[in-house]
């Protein structure tokens, strides 16, 4: 990416430095591919956690709620279990 980012005034750059990229690739279309990839699962990943901390927030304001109730199993202190068939 080069440039010294530390000058742009970038507070993750500013307390940890420049960061580097280290991707294998046998030429330039390889390694942006790879990176686009990494890119996209990163953001689907940050994505999910923001639906699950929004929904969180609905649950905690709302907790009587049907809608509320949905968002249960999103809950780390909460147990779903499929109810047994008689």
């Amino acid at each position: 990416m080069g440039g010294d980012s530390t000058a742009g005034g970038f507070p993750y750059t500013q307390a940890h430095g420049d960061t580097e990229i280290l991707l294998k690739g046998n030429g330039p279309r390889e390694v942006a591919t790879e990176y686009m990839g990494q890119m996209r699962h990163t953001l689907r990943f940050m994505a999910r956690n923001a639906e699950v901390k929004a929904q969180k927030i609905v649950w905690e304001q709302f907790p009587t709620t049907i809608r509320a109730k949905s968002f249960a199993p999103f809950q780390s202190d909460a147990t779903v279990l499929p109810k047994a068939r008689k």
